[in-house]
């Protein structure tokens, strides 16, 4: 029985992603940081989506070669956490928390209001793909509820109206 986690790409044709010099230390100097290789796979990842711009199946497969880890914990992390981009990015990502303390502040009503101005739903892009709305399970932001992620930048204490001027300041007429 082999020992081996298969492989995660599908075998398409493109060449297989590589990291370049300064990653691979990078990398290196990140493994000096934790006791095992595993600990080093959520940075390793980020490193990863910064030089791909995405964390697909044969990104992952790079990442868990690299650190010496099994393929499928590269899987599980990239698939578990909401930070790593797996599908191609848009140009613009908004992450609303909808977790109880945004919640409570009311993050479903924004999450309605993002949709109607949007013209789509949680979990879609807009016609011409530049935007994408998620809802996700906590930002670690509660204590400045409601938090919507967008991109890199936080948006806390969000209301109607400063999604609305957010909104604007992407290029979303509204």
């Amino acid at each position: 029985m082999a020992d081996e986690d298969p492989p995660l790409a599908s075998g398409g044709t493109s060449p297989a992603p590589a990291f370049g010099e300064k990653t691979l230390q990078e990398i290196e100097e990140l493994r000096t940081k934790y006791p095992t290789a595993r600990g080093a796979l959520l940075p390793t990842l980020w490193l990863a989506q910064r030089d791909f711009g995405q964390v697909t199946p044969e990104v992952m497969e790079l990442v868990a070669d690299t650190l010496g880890v099994p393929a499928c914990q590269a899987l599980t992390a990239a698939t578990f956490y909401t930070l790593y981009q797996r599908d191609k990015p848009p140009e613009h990502k908004l992450q609303l928390c909808t977790n109880i303390s945004c919640m409570l502040y009311g993050a479903y009503d924004l999450l309605h209001f993002l949709e109607d101005a949007l013209g789509i739903k949680a979990g879609q892009y807009t016609e011409d793909g530049r935007i994408y709305l998620e809802e996700v399970e906590c930002l670690a932001s509660c204590g400045t509820a409601p938090t919507m992620q967008v991109g890199d930048r936080y948006v806390e204490s969000l209301t109607q109206e400063s999604a609305l001027a957010l909104l604007q300041e992407i290029g979303v007429s509204v």
